[in-house]
């Protein structure tokens, strides 16, 4: 036997492939969650690569006990990291003082992170690393002008560069969560006991 049949066989194998797989599903984690570090988020370069490898670890499981045992739908353990995972990214998600949402983006950039780790846990390479550059341009460049100076914005203004002031309004408007009947932030009264 040939020194590359002996390569070619420890390449191929699905141990040293599932290897592969975790270490490319982390590479990507860690890449996405600089960029949302860089931007002084809370979740993360760990956060985002412990969340990629996870995901492309249970789905590399799912193949395992398949290919191995027969048992079970492949996609059966990948289904329940991508709804579990909103779990995560709604922790990111705050509503400030002044209702503004903040964390969004980070909350989206983990369920991301959570299907790249699914893609690149199935063998799917193509598909995850044009997922990842095309991740990483949106969350790295991809403001739009018009957002540009309300995302810039100091705390408590606007940031509305439009000379028409009902555009600002409106765009004031889309950005409030919740209605509060005073200045404290309090949320209104129900009129009776049932809540109403």
């Amino acid at each position: 036997m040939r020194i590359t049949d002996v390569l070619m066989r420890f390449f191929c194998s699905f141990e040293v492939q599932a290897v592969i797989r975790m270490a490319l599903a982390a590479i990507f984690g860690f890449v996405i969650g600089m960029e949302r570090e860089k931007k002084g988020r809370q979740a993360g370069t760990r956060t985002h690569a412990i969340v990629c490898v996870a995901s492309c670890m249970i789905m590399v499981v799912a193949i395992y006990l398949n290919r191995n045992f027969g048992t079970g739908d492949v996609a059966r353990l990948p289904a329940q990291v991508i709804s579990g995972v909103g779990f995560l990214g709604a922790g990111t998600i705050l509503v400030t003082k002044d209702n503004r949402i903040r964390g969004l983006t980070t909350a989206a950039g983990l369920w991301a992170c959570a299907c790249m780790g699914v893609a690149v846990g199935s063998g799917f390479y193509a598909g995850s690393v044009g997922g990842f550059l095309i991740i990483f341009l949106i969350l790295h460049c991809g403001k739009s002008d018009k957002l540009d100076g309300y995302c810039n914005a100091p705390d408590g203004e606007t940031g509305c560069q439009s000379e028409d002031e009902n555009e600002c309004q409106q765009e004031d408007e889309t950005v409030t969560l919740l209605e509060h009947d005073d200045e404290t932030g309090n949320m209104p009264k129900p009129d009776d006991a049932t809540g109403n």
